[in-house]
């Protein structure tokens, strides 16, 4: 893989978002253990972070691993004891993970933070656009209760091709208020050349990366 020039040096979380069969969450509960032990003596790791889910609004496992480098955290994703170990719970697996590398900058803790990360693909030459549209959408939301911060992540070579907007509000109850408003309807239908393959996931983690735009 090719280092994405959008992440600059410096800390870094891996998130990892995963459903898992109901029969296997003892499971997976300490094979999460046995990861963050394993990653103990991994070069670059910081921390583990494992945010259960909470159905119906959040369905997902989420692991957030903190590494000191981009390079670090790929040198994990790629590594064959990585390998090993997804081997070992994989037959619990529904659908495939869905994994990340947002920066790490630190901030400000919300106890009860939720996010939603959304999905975009944009086409090619309407990055500008896309971004444009993207701050409008930032203004509106800093206008509802709540509402924490708004951090887009471009597409990661090797990854992800897709545009993510991770947009955090201080209680699932905000975020749903803004989700579901006609404010936010009324901008996805002034974008809506971006909206073709747009997916929205909901996750219980205030993902306090980054700055709050870029």
């Amino acid at each position: 893989m090719t280092t994405n020039p959008y992440i600059k040096d410096g800390p870094v979380a891996v998130v990892i978002q995963q459903s898992i069969a109901e029969e296997g969450f003892a499971a997976f509960v300490r094979w999460s253990g046995k990861v963050g032990e394993r990653l103990k003596s991994w070069p670059g790791f910081q921390s583990q972070e494992v945010v259960l889910p909470q159905p119906p609004s959040y369905l997902d496992w989420t692991l957030i691993l903190h590494f000191t480098t981009v390079r670090d955290a790929r040198a994990w994703l790629q590594s064959e004891v990585r390998d090993a170990l997804i081997a070992e719970v994989r037959s619990y697996f529904v659908g495939p993970e869905d994994i990340h590398i947002l920066p790490n900058a630190g901030g400000s803790h919300h106890e009860n933070a939720v996010s939603a990360i959304v999905f975009f693909q944009v086409p090619a030459g309407l990055e500008d656009a896309f971004l444009s549209w993207q701050q409008r959408i930032q203004a509106a939301e800093a206008t509802f209760d709540g509402f924490l911060r708004h951090k887009i992540e471009r597409p990661i070579a090797g990854l992800h091709d897709d545009w993510i907007i991770i947009l955090s509000f201080d209680s699932d109850a905000h975020l749903s208020v803004w989700l579901d408003s006609p404010t936010r309807k009324a901008l996805l239908k002034e974008g809506e050349q971006f909206n073709a393959s747009m997916s929205v996931k909901r996750a219980n983690s205030g993902f306090n990366f980054g700055a709050v735009v870029d």
